[in-house]
């Protein structure tokens, strides 16, 4: 860890992102500009200002985030960080449902977020729950309510009929579709969240990413983040510990 200066965690769509002219930012150009920026000594986190130039004013086309980690300043935390005692904390034991429209309007992650942040968590925590939650939450909408299908942005032909349809079925929400949210705590040392769909659920028995409701990465990265994940027999809710490192 000592030796890493600079750590950056995106998601695809900073990759995926196009210009005027249909061409993706592209992976290739994104780590050819991580090494003129760490050439200059500079942060990586102005890739995301090379992104937003090179779209030109293009929309914005899926969920577009950098995070740039600061390999010393980790380091010293961790050399010096103590345990806090969790004895004092007191206990979140926080639920929300959303219902209908409201599901496209309202930031929900933001919602969870508050919660957790005004509560004097440790940011580390926080920060797991915040990449934990944005997964759960953007695949509960796209496959569980929406029925989205992941496979149809593996081009670019059909990562447009992807957002069109997005945006159709946002429109036709009724209140029948549902996301609810569960978030409890009694410590700073660990966070359980739960994200529950109307949607059908997907299959037990089948392993695939898609049918799971993630995509492979999403998938990798949830189980990576977090201590346990645990899915329901409909296969329409899931419910993870985070601990702290």
């Amino acid at each position: 860890m000592d030796k890493i200066k600079q750590l950056a965690l995106y998601t695809d769509g900073v990759i995926e992102q196009t210009n005027p002219a249909g061409e993706a930012y592209s992976s290739a150009r994104l780590v050819s500009q991580a090494e003129q920026l760490a050439k200059n000594d500079e942060s990586l986190i102005h890739i995301m200002d090379d992104c937003m130039q090179f779209a030109d004013g293009n929309a914005i086309e899926d969920d577009i985030t950098l995070c740039v980690i600061n390999g010393k300043a980790l380091h010293g935390q961790l050399q010096t960080r103590t345990e806090e005692e969790p004895v004092s904390f007191g206990e979140i034991d926080y639920q929300f449902c959303i219902r209908g429209k409201v599901i496209a309007s309202l930031d929900v992650l933001n919602q969870a977020m508050n919660i957790m942040q005004n509560s004097g968590l440790p940011r580390d925590l926080c920060q797991k729950a915040f990449t934990v939650l944005a997964e759960l939450i953007n695949n509960a909408l796209d496959h569980g309510i929406l029925h989205l299908d992941s496979d149809l942005k593996n081009d670019f032909e059909g990562f447009a009929t992807y957002l069109a349809l997005r945006e159709e079925r946002l429109s036709n929400l009724t209140n029948n579709d549902q996301l609810t949210i569960q978030i409890y705590t009694n410590s700073t040392t660990f966070i359980k969240i739960s994200v529950e769909d109307s949607g059908s659920g997907f299959a037990l028995a089948d392993n695939s990413a898609d049918q799971q409701g993630l995509s492979g990465r999403g998938l990798g990265l949830v189980e990576a983040i977090s201590q346990t994940v645990e899915r329901n027999a409909k296969g329409n809710r899931t419910t993870i510990s985070i601990a702290r490192n």
